[in-house]
């Protein structure tokens, strides 16, 4: 049997045809910014600021390269702060050649890419220009090093908890941070 709902639809090229043929209606403000909230209540499953009463967004903030501040966190480790708020940040890491972050836990996720040079996380994990990386919540990240130098943006928790072993002590008092942790 034939559903009669078949009967009612367009081939594509008649779809196509009809949709050309169709003049762009845009909708006054006030009901485009009630359409808006309405999806953005859906798309949240929550509800959605009404934008007549909606307080106006926070300022744009823009870091430039001139204005950043770095400071020193380890030996050829700087961390510049680009935003922060209660919880999280987003920072720049810049690493000089054989630098390395002792491990950390992880309490909230963290993202991060690298920009320029590369980095290795705990024992094979290379990374090179463009990559991204995710750490969940809870988890133990293990040392960071960057053989030829690296700068990395993060986006993640606002402090990290460094957490050295007795391998890594031993390995720092032979002078490289580079081999297998013991």
């Amino acid at each position: 049997m034939t559903n009669p709902k078949d009967d009612d639809r367009l081939s594509d090229p008649d779809a196509g045809l009809l949709a050309e043929s169709l003049q762009a209606q845009w909708p006054a403000e006030g009901r485009r910014d009630a359409m808006r909230a309405r999806i953005l209540k859906g798309i949240k499953g929550e509800d959605a600021a009404d934008p007549a009463t909606a307080p106006s967004a926070q300022p744009l903030l823009t870091v430039r390269t001139q204005d950043r501040k770095w400071q020193q966190v380890a030996r050829g480790v700087e961390l510049c702060v680009l935003h922060e708020d209660e919880h999280k940040r987003s920072i720049l890491i810049r690493m000089q050649a054989a630098s390395f972050l002792l491990p950390h836990r992880h309490e909230m996720s963290e993202e991060s890419i690298i920009l320029e040079g590369d980095a290795i996380i705990g024992d094979n994990l290379h990374l090179n220009a463009g990559d991204f990386h995710y750490s969940p919540p809870g988890t133990l990240h293990p040392l960071l090093q960057s053989p030829s130098g690296c700068i990395v943006y993060v986006h993640g928790e606002k402090s990290f908890h460094p957490r050295p072993t007795l391998g890594l002590i031993k390995r720092l008092l032979r002078g490289s941070g580079t081999h297998k942790e013991e």
